[in-house]
């Protein structure tokens, strides 16, 4: 009971002991323990020393290497916003690639279009699920001034919708 973390006094109580007896054999149980307690008091102050040495050395990266990574801290920002322009310009040079909207040429029709890129043409449909690959159609990037209702498809441009533009 000792070796599993049992204090003296309930080992008493469960034993029925009045006298302290029970210490004649209680002295012996730490040693049954002993290497392992030195074993493990080795490792703390082994990874104590470890932890130590690292927060020395990281105390004395010199003024030098600090302006190095403050500097590299500048350029990674100044590479991150050049990104965010390149994301812009991406953009827009995809919505030029992919335009948005068809306009069927026989009812003069807008209408959404998925993708259709990497897709037979056969398959080249509109959010309304026209197929418009073996018709007459003009692509489009924005949608024209000055346009009416009865100039867009009710489906693909359904206004009750709650995720439409």
């Amino acid at each position: 009971m000792l070796k599993n973390g049992v204090s003296v006094p309930p080992i008493m109580v469960l034993a029925r002991w009045d006298s302290h007896c029970v210490l004649r054999y209680a002295k012996e149980a730490p040693l049954n323990t002993l290497t392992e307690d030195y074993k493990k008091g080795v490792r703390v102050q082994r990874a104590r020393a470890i932890e130590d040495k690292a927060a020395t050395s990281t105390a004395k990266l010199s003024k030098k290497v600090m302006d190095q990574i403050a500097a590299m801290e500048v350029e990674v920002a100044a590479h991150d916003d050049e990104l965010d322009k390149l994301k812009q310009r991406l953009k827009i040079v995809d919505e030029v690639l992919t335009p948005k909207y068809i306009i069927s040429e026989k009812y003069q029709k807008w209408h959404i279009c998925l993708q259709f890129r990497d897709l037979p043409v056969k398959e080249w449909k509109a959010v309304c699920g026209w197929k418009y690959g073996r018709s007459v159609f003009e692509r489009r990037t924005a949608l024209a001034e000055n346009m009416s209702d009865k100039d867009f498809c009710s489906t693909c441009f359904d206004k009750d919708a709650e995720d439409s533009d």
